[in-house]
């Protein structure tokens, strides 16, 4: 299959690839490097083939979420690489897209920023439902991650539905506690509320790009500045964030990890949070609101224990990463005492939660919350 990778309207770099696959054949031309996805381009071909098909298929449904290979396999496809082939890559996550050689299709004229898509794909994957043919014209196609989800349009919106994964179906619970903890500090985030369609809970939130910025994981902005031997990983994405000039990026991480301790996210990868680049300017401008919060609340645990601690974006242990915050200023503590009450209340209406489950986790906060401010207080004593 020959496509031209395309930027909204600039052509970026012309490719024989493998419909099935998306492995690169050849590269046929380069057309515009600087547009390119960061950490993508490469002077020497076979990397430049390497790095595309591990971002293209990167930014698809993974093999591994629930139920993919059976629905696949309803529509005899032997993966998504194919699905998203067919139908121009196209993402509400940024502006690139994959056009066939010799067509004459535009931009303004297929894009979800700016026009209506089919919801049947969202549906199909979900609960296998749609009316009629299925039209594959959806951003659902490309919305990577684990967890069940679909894209809608509400009110004019791009909105983002997420399941979550039984026997508790916690996520969705988990992703609007998150936000009023969130509410409680001073960075950007998703703010996601609860909703329910066909008997089944979702957590949703709007679509924070739009047609003129696209997000970039803090894997492909640290990948752009390959670390030095014995570098942590912490100081490789500080020096990303000071090379691409990019404010506020500190108080960010350090805000995200101190939402991540209360909560005991197991989850913060690095392709689930970063920053947000101006695809006209090409600058990073800003850090991502902070979003996916869900796997967090021993939301797959079917006895919440006394002594757990995982973690995964600089450390394994959430009370070893915590130590890497030095400034809590951002966050109002006052504010943050009535957090536990409310998340017992959300997930008070999870009817998938059983016996004291709700209380449990509620107490689990509120001693977290405490946790996090007897840190504050040593470390303001450290530096009297």
């Amino acid at each position: 299959m020959k496509i031209t990778l395309m930027n909204k309207n600039t052509p970026l770099m012309s490719l024989d690839i493998d419909i099935k696959t998306s492995y690169v054949k050849e590269i046929l031309k380069i057309h515009n490097a600087e547009p390119m996805p960061i950490s993508v381009y490469s002077d020497d071909e076979t990397t430049l083939g390497e790095n595309f098909t591990q971002w293209w298929n990167g930014r698809s449904i993974p093999a591994s979420r629930r139920q993919l290979r059976e629905r696949l396999q309803e529509l005899h496809v032997s993966a998504m690489a194919e699905i998203i082939n067919k139908s121009f890559g196209l993402s509400l996550s940024d502006q690139y897209w994959i056009k066939p050689l010799g067509t004459d299709i535009a931009w303004k004229d297929i894009n979800f920023f700016t026009n209506e898509f089919s919801t049947d794909m969202g549906e199909f994957l979900i609960d296998n439902r749609f009316n009629g043919e299925l039209d594959m014209h959806s951003p659902d196609n490309t919305s990577d991650g684990l967890i069940q989800k679909k894209w809608i349009i509400e009110d004019g919106i791009r909105c983002l539905m997420k399941t979550g994964t039984p026997p508790f179906v916690q996520e969705p619970f988990n992703e609007v506690i998150g936000s009023r903890i969130l509410a409680c500090m001073s960075v950007p985030y998703a703010a996601y509320t609860l909703a329910e369609d066909d008997q089944r809970f979702y957590s949703k939130c709007s679509n924070f790009i739009d047609e003129d910025h696209e997000y970039v994981s803090a894997y492909y902005l640290c990948k752009s500045m390959p670390p030095k031997e014995g570098m942590e990983k912490e100081e490789q994405l500080r020096q990303a964030m000071e090379h691409h000039q990019i404010r506020d990026g500190e108080v960010f991480i350090q805000q995200m990890l101190c939402l991540d301790f209360i909560i005991m996210n197991v989850d913060r990868h690095w392709g689930n949070f970063g920053f947000i680049r101006n695809v006209n300017t090409l600058k990073v401008e800003r850090p991502a609101p902070i979003f996916d919060n869900g796997n967090s609340l021993w939301y797959d645990m079917a006895h919440i224990p006394e002594h757990f601690d995982q973690a995964k974006t600089f450390r394994k242990k959430h009370r070893t990463q915590i130590k890497l915050v030095r400034d809590f200023s951002g966050i109002d503590f006052a504010a943050l005492e009535s957090v536990p009450a409310q998340a017992q209340e959300i997930l008070r209406a999870n009817p998938n939660l059983p016996g004291d489950r709700a209380e449990k986790i509620a107490q689990r906060i509120q001693e977290r919350i405490q946790m996090l401010a007897r840190i504050r207080e040593q470390k303001r004593d450290s530096f009297v």
